[in-house]
């Protein structure tokens, strides 16, 4: 009977060991910028994409969109990632024209968290942000819907995209009647 208990034990643990078990629980991602350029492996890239499970930095799938308005038309292309030399860690060459672009990079497929990353016409990032939902006291990434993309690209456009700051001409839509009142108040 001894003996057989010593053998269930082994078995048990590795049953509760398996990779299921071990993935239990959130991944996460994080954006860095800009990339590293001393690293051969990060060098000319836009940004990198650092994957967690917990703590720890962990290899994860790495897929994702770019969506923008080209040409008065929306377009969506598919992004690729390349492997770096850092654990957990991938890289995302540019491959989309130039324009404001909404980026939404994904991690564990639709339970993942997924990265929406804000990139004006000039080409520099806007915004990053990882849409979440609470369970159980903890912080998940949540599925992103068409919904959360155009809402990224209408801020990018309501932005100017290009410096961070209100776009000008709608500071000076309202500026004009604000003067024309004057004008017409002196006159009188």
């Amino acid at each position: 009977m001894l003996r057989r208990f010593g053998l269930i034990v082994p078995a048990l643990l590795a049953v509760s060991l398996t990779p299921a078990a071990l993935s239990a629980g959130p991944p996460w991602i994080s954006i860095e910028l800009p990339a590293n350029p001393l690293n051969q492996t990060t060098r000319g890239m836009f940004l990198l994409v650092r994957t967690y499970h917990h703590g720890n930095a962990t290899a994860f799938p790495v897929n994702g969109t770019a969506t923008g308005i080209v040409d008065g038309r929306r377009r969506t292309l598919e992004l690729s990632f390349e492997r770096t030399n850092i654990p957990g860690v991938m890289a995302l060459r540019q491959s989309w024209p130039a324009g404001a672009w909404v980026l939404a990079i994904n991690i564990g497929g639709k339970e993942g968290p997924t990265a929406l990353v804000g990139v004006g016409r000039n080409g520099e990032v806007r915004s990053v942000n990882v849409p979440t939902r609470n369970e159980n006291g903890y912080t998940w990434g949540r599925e992103v819907t068409g919904k959360d993309i155009d809402e990224a690209l209408r801020a990018l456009a309501l932005d100017g995209g290009d410096t961070g700051q209100p776009v000008r001409h709608a500071a000076l839509l309202l500026l004009l009647p604000a003067a024309a009142g004057l004008l017409a108040f002196r006159r009188s």
